[in-house]
């Protein structure tokens, strides 16, 4: 019995970050923001904001992953993001903003 439950820990042990941000976001603000069918996490410091998006879909369309992602920093921050800074996959975005 203790095997199995060592079992379960380790293999949902990963799971316990997927949303957290990058190191070199530490003490950014953050707000969960559901658009559409997906929800987001999105965490923002200056002008850098990280997305990870946390509801589960199966092979998420990127394109619409990418547009869900910058109505919710949009949402979030209250800032548009910054023309072709916007890059990602259906997991984590990153883009600018511009806030000034």
């Amino acid at each position: 019995m203790q095997k199995i439950v060592f079992m379960a820990i380790l293999a949902f042990l990963p799971l316990s970050g997927c949303d957290s941000p990058s190191l070199g976001m530490s003490g950014a603000a953050q707000r969960d923001v559901t658009v559409g069918a997906h929800s987001y996490s999105v965490h923002w410091k200056d002008e850098r904001v990280e997305v990870y998006r946390t509801s589960m879909a199966f092979m998420p369309r990127l394109s619409e992953v990418l547009t869900g992602a910058e109505a919710a920093i949009v949402e979030a921050t209250g800032c548009p993001v910054r023309p072709g800074s916007l890059v990602g996959d259906p997991a984590l975005i990153k883009a600018e903003i511009d806030c000034g």
